[in-house]
């Protein structure tokens, strides 16, 4: 399989430039590096669940080094993705302009990311792929990032009562919520 690296290519480069940054604002630099990390961790993420595994790249690589790069397990690009998210949930502001990630969309991906590594390592585990681990850490590690998620006081999880008026009530889903984590509900029909 020939693997396209542009994406994580780009956003090494951007972090090289931001670690190195001599910009004096260091908040914003902080924020551009929690989205870069933010986006090489949803990138590791979304690889992780479409191929299972995927070759870590943790620099900008140059022609100078090794390109026929090993496919990591999908344990270890989950880890790398969710530590990619860990860094970037610190660095993120609490609230960001519409489009861009905040502390609440690194939450709320690292809570699936946890929960969609316990399964795919327990898949693994069950078809003698992977040895037998702990999968309680990624359990917890889901938990606290939704603890962390409602700690920050500007989202709401919807209740077993109300889950169903998402989907059927469109006065309900026209006022409150107006998001649910990255999909936005629009009137039926409208696409």
């Amino acid at each position: 399989k020939k693997w396209d690296y542009t994406k994580i290519r780009h956003i090494n480069e951007a972090i090289f430039k931001l670690e190195s940054s001599v910009i004096e604002d260091k908040d914003a630099v902080d924020f551009m590096l929690g989205q870069a990390y933010f986006a090489k961790g949803l990138n590791y993420i979304t690889r992780a669940k479409a191929f299972g595994g995927y070759p870590i790249i943790d620099k900008t690589l140059t022609p100078d080094d090794e390109l026929d790069l090993p496919r990591a397990s999908a344990k270890e690009t989950f880890d790398y993705g969710i530590g990619l998210l860990e860094k970037a949930a610190d660095l993120l502001n609490k609230t960001s302009p519409s489009g861009r990630p905040n502390k609440g969309a690194a939450y709320a991906l690292l809570s699936e990311a946890n929960i969609n590594a316990a399964a795919f390592i327990k898949y693994a585990m069950i078809n003698n792929i992977q040895p037998t681990i702990d999968l309680k850490p990624y359990y917890d590690a889901a938990i606290k990032a939704v603890e962390n998620l409602d700690a920050l006081g500007i989202y709401k999880l919807e209740t077993a009562a109300d889950w169903k008026k998402q989907f059927n009530d469109l006065a309900y889903v026209a006022g409150n919520p107006s998001e649910t984590i990255l999909a936005q509900f629009t009137a039926p029909g409208l696409y």
